[in-house]
């Protein structure tokens, strides 16, 4: 029978170029995952996080002019007008508000301040005209016109003329005292009482006068005020498209309830079941401070591993009565920092335990007198 003979085979080759194309892949690899990283970071700081703060500001735009909307739509309402008419009545007041001295949010406050003393919407639209081109004449702001409109308003409520609330017309409206000397013949509210001027009269007088005053030209600081307003009413407008798109307030009112409830259910628990849970929270809040400790405790187990390793030989290397006596040779020949490490170490687990056993312990008796209870938290 014939042998079979063994034959073996060595193949040699540089496989240098191998390992530099396989090196020269993986710094590929990973510079492109660094610029992936870096891509994302940037997309976040620069495009994600200004996305989700426009749409905050959106959101907040909108429910503001909805606020605004929903006022002017229930006085309408309360005069027996309809909600159209209401509608109607804010763009003609956003129209308004474009002239020097006025803004289209102290235009909607004004005009249902007088119509909440009587005053009908146009009437009070034009005495909030009138008044932005007065106290605009004399460099005035909306800031200004609120502040007139309130007294106003305060007059008419109060069907006579005090000399505090014509001080602080005086204040916001410079011009005032030559209108009321043009007027009335004085500027005196004690002469305007003995005259019988009543707050409306008053307020419609001088509305007329300011009729005849000429117009003031819109310039730098009038354009900002518009500018503000346009982009204040464009964020309403996405921010009402993202409510309807994704139902913002259902899920605002739906995440108050889920609040409430859970509120209302443990107010309702026992004293016992209000106390575990605490000691749950309270644990929760122990625990990064002991995992602190336990971060030295790691640290310090790299220091007591070489020092083990010593002892293994001094143990190994002498007898069984001078293990212990080499082991003390052991620890005692370590530098102070290390000794420091590991009984540092040691105190910081011990407190960490005796922490955490305190803290679970003390509510331990509640929680079992109370499982029943935890179970309408759901």
């Amino acid at each position: 029978m014939a042998s079979v003979a063994a034959l073996n085979v060595r193949i040699g080759g540089d496989i240098k170029a191998l390992e530099k194309s396989l090196r020269d892949a993986e710094r590929a690899v990973r510079t492109a995952g660094a610029r992936l990283s870096a891509a994302g970071n940037e997309l976040s700081m620069k495009l994600t996080l200004p996305l989700l703060a426009f749409g905050a500001a959106a959101i907040k735009s909108a429910g503001e002019i909805e606020a605004m909307e929903k006022a002017m739509q229930a006085t309408f309402a309360g005069s027996g007008r309809s909600i159209q008419a209401a509608n109607e009545e804010l763009v003609a007041l956003r129209k308004a508000a474009e002239a020097p001295g006025l803004d289209f949010e102290q235009a909607v406050k004004a005009s249902l301040r007088l119509q909440g003393v009587g005053f009908s919407a146009e009437k009070a639209r034009n005495t909030i005209v009138q008044l932005a081109n007065a106290i605009s004449s004399t460099g005035g702001t909306a800031e200004n016109l609120n502040g007139v409109t309130i007294q106003f308003a305060q007059m008419i409520s109060k069907g006579k003329i005090l000399t505090s609330d014509l001080n602080v017309i005086k204040e916001n409206m410079p011009g005032l005292a030559k209108i009321m000397q043009e007027t009335f013949g004085t500027t005196s509210a004690e002469a305007l009482r003995e005259m019988g001027v009543s707050g409306q009269e008053f307020v419609e007088k001088i509305t007329a006068a300011m009729q005849k005053l000429p117009r003031v030209e819109g310039g730098i600081s009038n354009a900002i005020v518009n500018a503000g307003t346009a982009i204040k009413m464009f964020l309403a407008n996405v921010g009402e498209s993202l409510n309807k798109t994704f139902n913002v307030t259902g899920k605002l009112e739906a995440f108050s309830s889920f609040l409430s409830g859970i509120g209302e259910k443990f107010s309702n628990m026992s004293e016992g079941t209000q106390r575990a849970i605490t000691a749950v929270g309270v644990f929760a809040l122990a625990l990064g401070p002991m995992l602190k400790v336990g971060q030295f405790a790691v640290l310090a187990i790299g220091q007591m591993i070489a020092v083990f390793g010593a002892l293994q030989k001094v143990l190994l290397q002498s007898l069984a009565g001078q293990a212990i006596p080499g082991a003390i040779a052991a620890f005692k020949a370590l530098d102070v920092a290390t000794k420091l490490t590991i009984v540092g170490a040691a105190i910081g687990v011990v407190l960490a335990l005796a922490a955490a056993f305190t803290v679970l312990r003390k509510d331990t008796s509640d929680a079992a007198k109370a499982q029943e209870q935890l179970g309408i938290v759901e």
